[in-house]
């Protein structure tokens, strides 16, 4: 009698968990007040919410035809087939989280033109020498020795990391690749809180995560120096861990 019982109350638990699955949305499941989202692969209600939920800190959603979906952690549209998407100033549209992103900061690492006559030389000589004036030479002589010479004043400028930090709350994310003429690697300030491709720490120097890198993540965003995902490609779902897509 106490094994049938257990077998009851197994059986009822099976079917509460059958229960709170959420079932997968298929274009024959939306209801007559909706429409099916392919991108999404999802049914939205037509004209959506009167007052839709606020999106999160540095996301927007294109005004009139387009609200944040809480359900769906992004941006959807009111009705079907909705005019491509357009943010206000400051903002641009992800295909990756599928939303309005606000413009990251610009990056520190600057270029300077070059300059049309470079200092003290006629062929990028230095202070005082020139292409063959006054001991200059090809590469620039006399004081212009030590200052010209061929990149005169043609140096591209960079920020030094050593010398020039990023503002606070901010890190300095080395650019892979770039090479200054000091030797001091070129740069990047990063939000590492929120940075999709540094987020939680740069990636660079083999720290944080690259959440766009995230193999089959729909829609993904850097949340509190973290990855997290919101959706998985077609075919996949979400891990346990909820940091990975897995097959189906």
């Amino acid at each position: 009698m106490k094994s049938f019982t257990s077998l009851i109350v197994f059986s009822a638990a099976l079917v509460g968990f059958a229960a709170a699955k959420p079932a997968v949305e298929t274009r024959d499941s939306c209801k007559g007040n909706q429409f099916w989202y392919a991108k999404l692969g999802c049914c939205l209600d037509h004209g959506g919410p009167q007052t839709p939920p606020t999106p999160p800190r540095s996301r927007d959603c294109p005004k009139d035809n387009w609200y944040w979906n809480s359900k769906q952690g992004c941006c959807t549209p009111r009705h079907e087939d909705p005019p491509e998407p357009s943010c206000k100033r400051g903002f641009s549209w992800s295909k990756g989280t599928w939303c309005c992103e606000e413009d990251p900061t610009p990056s520190t690492t600057s270029h300077s033109a070059p300059s049309q006559t470079p200092p003290g030389g006629s062929y990028g000589g230095g202070y005082n020498g020139g292409n063959g004036g006054n001991g200059g030479g090809y590469n620039g002589g006399g004081n212009g020795g030590n200052n010209g010479g061929y990149h005169g004043g043609w140096k591209t400028k960079r920020h030094n990391r050593i010398v020039e930090r990023c503002p606070q709350k901010l890190s300095a994310c080395p650019i892979p690749g770039a090479s200054s003429f000091n030797k001091s690697s070129d740069y990047e300030c990063s939000d590492t809180y929120q940075d999709f491709r540094n987020c939680g720490g740069c990636t660079s120097l083999n720290e944080g995560q690259d959440c766009g890198a995230i193999a089959h993540a729909w829609n993904v965003a850097c949340e509190a120096g973290a990855c997290k995902i919101y959706n998985c490609s077609m075919g996949y779902t979400l891990s346990k861990d909820n940091k990975t897509c897995e097959k189906q």
